[in-house]
Order: structure tokens, then sequence, then C-alpha cells
């Protein structure tokens, strides 16, 4: 029985160093693809980090000139205001323009006539009143003129000024556009940036899930490596008390064995002395050395 025993905890103890041998060699490669792994997903990682500086360095450009936008866009404001008012001064001022009836120049050279007249001729008293009253009436003819003249040269210069205007304003939406140009092809940038960013996370993520699958499979085996290790050094214990019990079981056999024989061989003796009452050195010492603790036993 103790020699099955000893067989048994042998091969036990042989497939545990076998398998331990196995979760070594495994634990190994483990270790070596957990650390790919992690360099893949810190490499990764770093480059999402590189990607995100750059989406933040171009949100700050960006956002300078949304706010030199919104400065454009105010000025714009202002200029098509001051547009809308000129343009309301001038349809004021059209609107309120007397109407002229008769060549400016005629009146003018009528009224030197009549003046002349006045200045030159012997008139009567009531012709004199009629041309000076005729004078007065062309002077107000002209006046009317004049206020027209002065409220077209208004116009004139208000028309300028929109012109100005104008042009600035249409100078101002250039910039504007361009400007607005800018933004979109930022936030084309920052979109393609974002969508790559996202790319690599999923990449990174796929990486450090790989990692913490490979670090549990590691530590389990680690684990099963420390219990096997225990259940080796218990069973070595084992086997090691094993074989002395099986040693002693052995030796006790074979002194049994050899007490047997030593039993038999001082009974032939003991039967020689008594028929022949003669007995050799050898087996008188050995019947002495052995009779009376064979017949203790």
């Amino acid at each position: 029985m103790q020699l099955e025993e000893v067989k048994s905890l042998a091969l036990q103890i042989s497939d545990l160093r076998k398998r331990r041998f196995e979760i070594i060699e495994e634990l190994k490669k483990l270790r070596e693809t957990a650390r790919k792994y992690r360099e893949e997903r810190d490499k990764i990682n770093a480059k999402v980090k590189e990607i995100s500086e750059k989406i933040r360095e171009i949100r700050s450009r960006r956002g300078e000139i949304i706010e030199n936008l919104k400065f454009l866009r105010e000025v714009r404001r202002t200029l098509r205001e001051k547009i809308r008012k000129i343009i309301g001064e001038i349809r004021e001022i059209r609107g309120s323009m007397p109407k002229v009836r008769g060549n400016p120049q005629r009146l003018l050279e009528l009224r030197d006539r009549l003046d002349w007249r006045i200045q030159t001729e012997a008139l009567s008293l009531e012709e004199e009143k009629r041309l000076i009253k005729e004078i007065i009436r062309i002077e107000q003819e002209l006046l009317v003129y004049y206020e027209r003249e002065e409220k077209r040269a208004q116009i004139e210069n208000l028309r300028k000024h929109l012109d100005e205007l104008r042009t600035q304003l249409e100078e101002l939406q250039g910039k504007i556009d361009e400007e607005q140009k800018k933004v979109d092809e930022y936030n084309q940038q920052i979109e393609e940036l974002m969508k790559m960013r996202d790319e690599y996370k999923q990449q990174a993520d796929a990486y450090h899930k790989n990692y913490l699958n490979a670090r549990e499979r590691i530590r389990a085996l680690e684990q099963e490596l420390e219990n096997i290790s225990q259940m080796i050094k218990d069973g070595t214990k084992k086997l090691k008390e094993a074989k002395a019990m099986a040693l002693a079981q052995k030796i006790l056999e074979r002194w049994k064995e050899e007490e047997e024989m030593i039993r038999e061989r001082v009974k032939r003796i003991e039967e020689k002395f008594k028929k022949t009452r003669r007995l050799t050195l050898e087996e008188f010492i050995l019947l002495q050395q052995y009779r009376d603790l064979l017949k203790k036993s």
C-alpha cells in the first residue's frame, strides 16, 4: 500500500511540476503581450493628447477670429444704419425740393434788362412800379431755384458720402467673408481632427481592454502558480514521508524474512544437536545468539 501511495504522489507531483512549467511559459508570453498592449495604448494615447492639443490651439485661434467677426459685424451694422439714414435724408430732401418754372438763365437776363430799363429809361411811375414788381417776382423765382440748387448740392454730397459708405461696407463685407472663410476652415479642421481623435481613442480603448484582459489572466495564472507551488511543496513533504514509511516497511519485511530464515536454521541446529550432540563452532555461536531471541518473539 505504501508503494502505491508513493507512486501516486510522485505522479501527482510530476503532473504539478509540468503544469507549473506550462504556467511559467504562458506567463512569460502573457507579460510580453501585456507589455506590447500597454506600449501601443500609451503610444496611441500620446497621439490623442497631441491631437487634442491641436484642437485647443485651433479653437483658440478660431475664437479670436470670431471675436473679430463680432466687431466687424457691429461695424457693418453701424455702416448699414448710416446708409439707411442717408438714404432717408436724400428722400426727405428730394420731397422738399421746390419746383422751378422757367429757365434760370433767362430769368437773370430778364431781371437785368428790367433793372437796366428802370435805371436808363424815363418811365412813368406806374410802369416803374410794374417793372419793380416783376423784378421782385423774378428774384423770388430765382430764390426758389437757388434753394433747389442748394438742396441738389446737399443731395450730391450725401450721395458721395453714401458711395463712400457703400465702398467701406463692401470692403468690410470682404473682410467678414474672409474671416468667416477662416472660421469655416478651422471648423473643418476641428471636425477632421475630432474624427481622427475618436478613431485613435477607439484603438486605444481596444488595446486597453486587451491589456486588462491579459493582466486579469496573468493574475489568475499567478494565483494558480502560487497554489501549485504550495501543492508541490506539500506533496513533496508527503512523498518524503511516504518514502520513509515504505522504506521502513521494506526493512521490516526484510528483517522478518531474515528472522524466519534464522529461525529455521536454529531449529535445524537444535535438531542436529539432539541427534548428534555435536555442533560446529559457527553453529554453536548462532544457537547461543538467537535461541533466546527467537523464543521471545
